[in-house]
């Protein structure tokens, strides 16, 4: 019977439902290969048994065969791979928590003394045999379970104890056993007028997004006639270089260690395996061709989130997995001309160079910014970010570039080959679809003006560049307002740690119930800290800045400890085992000083011989900074015989 006092209201609403045919799941099963159940010995045997059936070792393999025979190679290890392993077994059952047998031989026994209680009719007499043996087993039952989840948390405690700094397979190992909701993907894809509403459109709109994406249109060029010069020289390097190959003799040489689709295939694979890339790498560097099934890639649109649409192809991020055998190509070949590249490239280029941190960049940034304002002088800084520009580059242009750096011969047919027919297939819901001009991002570029409040107008390509107040520099954002240009920075810095441990609150890392303080003091200081001072080594903080860093951090070490908020700081620090987080960013700046001195050859060390050489310590620059620390930890200056002598040649042309 209805009790409610609410009126019951019928409608008829007329409502047009598309159906939508259910699709058969018929997804591409690449599960991975669990190599700790594969029988390493019989899968050497049989790769031996199976290349010996084509005499690799007598094979003929040329540039009309090589397609045939990369792609006979890779189904070789496949297969083999795959037959050694053990099969999985599917399983329509939801996956059961595991139980050792000990909690078996446990609950057996907690079972047969419930049954005889049972039989006994159920008596409560404490003196009973029945009654005791029951309540016994239960006991025991639990007990071993509990004794079970210390052994594995007590592992898992010592895998996070002996974790590095910075590791981001177990961050976010820690963070995903709390979360299972999966990527974000979306059910409808709109593209150009199309809208496309299920698995199989999603996959070719997909593919014709990115297939636009990669061609290069002409209208992107402004400057034809140098347009057309740039492809004529590069079909000109081509026609020579061809035919100086084909006249000159061939030579194979000999290949270093190399893999095949992964690592553990060659780990596993045997001196077979290893003959058989190399007898494959060798005749792709003597004829200088790649086979078309190593410039195949695997192309997953991952979402960027941020708030951005999830139905706009521009939304996504393209990763793509490429081939293991062209990655080890490109490896062998790439140690060779390693230094030739480097010579050819900007001296202050950081990004992309071995060695050297990008973060090197916002130093000499700083340091720049440092000599406009000590000096009064008008600066303008732009901030660009190329939109796409991985997928919009210009082939033909680059490859010119590399000839001008000496690049040439078998070398420049070698890069023009990696990048010739390259081939992408999207992967979208485990299946596939058949399938140097930069264009600057408006909404991410701008123009910061410093000693100049008058309004200035920018333009690249006859699109304006707009002027800001602040622009955001390899995670470090830079402002024309504040003494060091860098009020931002610390509220930054603290906003990215303090996401970072609420992503890890479900792991455990919180005060009261949670993780012992010894394991939740390692997790900060190799997963919080870092995020914490991420790239203030390289510039320079007001004391405030470093007061709201030191007030967050206090803060977290006394709540994972369960300390109240009365307690001393130096109790807090001694407790916890912590330095300061003021001592920790001395320590990274320090580090990154002592690497800038022990390389004589590089840009900073230059600037550091200059600065040091002409700035007082009223000077903005990062170096007095150094200096000033070097002076508060009694440690020795930085005054080489080139440091004097440059001195001595400023203060000369100074008075001059």
């Amino acid at each position: 019977m209805n009790t409610s006092q609410h009126d019951p209201v019928m409608a008829l609403v007329k409502v047009s439902i598309t159906a939508k045919q259910i699709e058969e799941n018929n997804h591409i099963n690449s599960k991975k290969i669990n190599w700790e159940k594969v029988n390493r010995t019989k899968y050497q045997s049989m790769l031996y048994e199976k290349f010996q059936l084509i005499d690799i070792d007598n094979l003929d393999i040329n540039i009309s065969n090589v397609n045939i025979f990369t792609e006979m190679l890779c189904n070789i290890i496949d297969t083999s791979a795959k037959e050694c392993a053990k099969p999985n077994k599917q399983k329509s059952r939801p996956r059961k928590r595991y139980w050792p047998d000990e909690i078996k031989k446990a609950c057996c026994e907690n079972k047969h003394h419930f049954w005889k209680w049972k039989m006994a009719g159920r008596p409560r007499d404490q003196e009973n045999i029945h009654f005791r043996n029951m309540k016994n087993g239960k006991r025991k039952l639990r007990s071993t379970q509990r004794q079970l989840e210390a052994v594995a948390r007590k592992q898992k405690f010592e895998n996070i104890m002996t974790a590095r700094e910075g590791d981001q397979k177990l961050f976010f190992k820690l963070v995903n056993d709390q979360r299972r909701t999966g990527m974000e993907k979306t059910t409808q894809l709109k593209f150009k007028n199309g809208i496309y509403d299920n698995p199989d459109s999603i996959r070719k709109g997909w593919a014709e997004y990115f297939e636009e994406l990669a061609t290069p249109s002409s209208s992107n060029y402004e400057d034809v006639l140098y347009n057309n010069q740039v492809e004529l020289d590069c079909l000109l390097f081509e026609d020579t270089y061809t035919s100086n190959l084909q006249n000159s003799e061939k030579f194979l040489g000999k290949a270093a260690d190399c893999a095949n689709l992964t690592s553990e295939h060659l780990k596993n694979g045997g001196q077979i395996v290893i003959s058989a890339v190399t007898k494959l790498i060798n005749m792709i560097f003597d004829v200088c061709s790649i086979p078309d099934l190593l410039k195949l890639g695997i192309a997953t649109p991952v979402y960027k989130r941020k708030g951005k649409p999830l139905d706009d192809p521009n939304s996504y991020r393209k990763i793509t997995v490429t081939s293991i055998l062209n990655k080890i190509l490109e490896k062998l070949y790439l140690e060779k001309k390693d230094e030739t590249l480097k010579n050819a490239q900007s001296p202050l280029q950081r990004g992309f160079t071995k060695g050297i941190s990008g973060l090197n960049a916002a130093l000499i940034l700083n340091e720049l910014i440092a000599e406009a304002q000590d000096l009064h002088r008008p600066l303008y800084v732009a901030f660009l970010d190329a939109q796409k520009a991985f997928d919009l580059v210009w082939h033909s242009s680059l490859l010119r570039k590399l000839h001008q750096s000496g690049i040439e011969s078998d070398s420049w047919l070698m890069f023009k080959e990696w990048y010739k027919d390259l081939t992408s297939q999207i992967k979208w819901e485990g299946d596939y679809a058949n399938k140097e001009h930069y264009c600057i991002s408006k909404t991410k570029s701008s123009v910061v003006q410093f000693n100049d409040k008058q309004p200035r107008n920018f333009t690249m390509n006859s699109e304006e560049i707009p002027t800001s107040q602040s622009a955001v520099h390899l995670g470090i954002e830079r402002d024309n307002s504040s003494k060091f240009g860098t009020k931002n920075v610390s509220n930054a810095r603290i906003s990215a740690a303090r996401k970072a441990t609420y992503a890890l609150m479900g792991a455990g890392l919180h005060g009261l119930n949670g993780l012992n303080p010894t394991v939740s003091i390692h997790i900060i200081r190799i997963f919080i800290i870092p995020r914490l001072i991420h790239g203030l080594e390289v510039v320079r903080l007001m004391i405030s800045d470093i007061k709201a860093l030191s007030s967050y951090f206090k803060q977290l070490l006394k709540r994972i400890q369960h300390l109240p908020e009365r307690t001393a700081d130096s109790a807090t620090y001694l407790l916890s085992g912590q330095m300061p987080i003021e001592a920790e960013i001395d320590k990274r700046t320090l580090t990154l000083f002592g690497n800038i001195i022990r390389n004589p050859n590089t840009v900073e060390f230059k600037l550091a011989q200059r600065q040091l050489a002409i700035k007082d310590r009223n000077s903005k620059s990062w170096f007095t900074y150094v200096q000033q620390l070097l002076e508060k930890y009694n440690l020795p200056l930085f005054i080489s015989t080139s440091t004097r002598t440059t001195r001595k040649i400023l203060m000369e042309k100074l008075s001059i």
